[in-house]
């Protein structure tokens, strides 16, 4: 990088110094050659050596110390000039005195930072020792130009410091120092590699302008299915073909499916957010359709007329209307022949009883039987269980 440089303020005034300075030594040297006529007076001055603004001048002089000497030359000393010996040594003969003069360099930090440095420095070097920098290259700075340049009067020294960077990504956290500028370059430095989707905290563009800790976070985006279970109901439906108080499955249940889609993002394996995208329906439930009957029974055959009363034997009265299927029928059921409950007719069948003893072509349950089927059945489960069939009412009847 080439040198940059500032118009010094200085020059001017260091021109008239410089000047004066040649003026006062041509003065001098006059001066040492009216002494050379006066030898008596040569064995008590001394020969010095002036060295003042890249010229040399020897001179005779009878000043004790080196401020008396630049003050008879008329060479004015700024505050930052180096004066060697300093202005207070003795003369000597044979002395050389040398006055260096401080030039002006500033030196920018980090681009915002700058330093003003006034000294008497031949070097990039010097400059960095003067503003207090003299460790920066050895600490990793960027020094521009290089130490080993030389200076001039208003020159500009640049100077980058290394920072201290933390990168957190996948799950580590790697500390080093930089002197790169932005958030992207130290990424690039350290390989880590970025996807569009990727985050980045600061964003890659920001500069690296002090202590930067660095957050890459990684964004995975995909889909996740999930199959949901749609329950099945049931309806209950009247079917006047049915008798009442029975029931018929049509139709069983059949639960449905459907298959929801999700996008989801994930950041650093972590899900974030997870919004439903579509919903398909793959099988519909189906209900369970049940018959309830609503159709009234038929009613019951007419009971059979009456048998004409025969006439008493006068050793067995009875009541000749009167059978002991009817008695047991008022006993069991109220003389009910069409009773419909747990137990079914006049003599109080349970289904799996009558279901066993009927006959072939008999209805299905007892109270749909007529009078005389019913006891064509009893006949059948008392030739095969006995009175014991009706434990109540037969104990009850005498016939046990």
């Amino acid at each position: 990088m080439a040198m940059s440089r500032r118009t010094p303020t200085s020059l001017a005034s260091r021109g008239a110094r410089r000047g004066a300075t040649r003026a006062s030594v041509r003065k001098a040297a006059v001066l040492g050659l009216v002494g050379a006529v006066a030898l008596p007076l040569i064995a008590w001055s001394n020969a010095v050596e002036v060295e003042v603004d890249g010229e040399r001048h020897a001179i005779r002089t009878y000043s004790a110390t080196v401020a008396e000497v630049l003050d008879q030359l008329d060479v004015e000393v700024g505050p930052a000039d180096a004066v060697r010996p300093g202005p207070d040594a003795a003369l000597s003969d044979g002395l050389t005195i040398e006055i260096d003069r401080a030039i002006g360099v500033e030196v920018v930090i980090d681009g915002d930072e700058t330093r003003e440095v006034l000294a008497p420095v031949d070097s990039v070097a010097d400059v960095l020792e003067a503003a207090d920098l003299g460790d920066a290259r050895a600490d990793g700075a960027i020094i521009s130009p290089p130490s080993t340049a030389g200076v001039e009067d208003g020159d500009v020294v640049h100077v980058t410091l290394p920072k201290a960077v933390e990168v957190v990504v996948d799950g580590d956290v790697h500390r080093t120092e930089t002197v790169l500028d932005t958030v992207r370059d130290v990424l690039a430095e350290l390989d880590v590699d970025l996807d569009p989707s990727d985050r980045v905290r600061p964003a890659l563009w920001e500069p690296i302008d002090g202590p930067t800790e660095i957050v890459v976070q990684r964004v995975d985006t995909g889909e996740e299915t999930v199959e949901v279970v749609l329950p099945s109901g049931e309806q209950r439906r009247e079917d006047p073909d049915l008798l009442r108080g029975t029931e018929k499955v049509a139709q069983e249940a059949q639960d449905g499916l459907r298959v929801d889609r999700y996008a989801v993002v994930a950041v650093d394996g972590e899900q974030t957010q997870r919004e439903l995208v579509e919903q398909t329906v793959v099988r519909a439930p189906v209900d369970r359709v049940v018959l309830v009957g609503t159709k009234a029974p038929p009613p019951p055959p007419p009971p059979p007329p009456p048998k004409p009363k025969a006439t008493p034997k006068a050793t067995a009265p009875a009541t000749a209307s009167d059978s002991v299927w009817d008695r047991l029928a008022r006993c069991e059921a109220g003389g009910n022949w069409s009773h419909n409950g747990r137990y079914d007719g006049g003599l109080q069948f349970h289904p799996d009883t009558w279901t066993r003893h009927k006959p072939s072509g008999y209805p299905e349950f007892a109270w749909q039987a007529s009078r005389d089927q019913q006891i064509v059945v009893g006949k059948r489960v008392q030739a095969s269980q006995g009175w014991g069939a009706w434990p109540h009412c037969s104990r009850q009847l005498g016939l046990r």
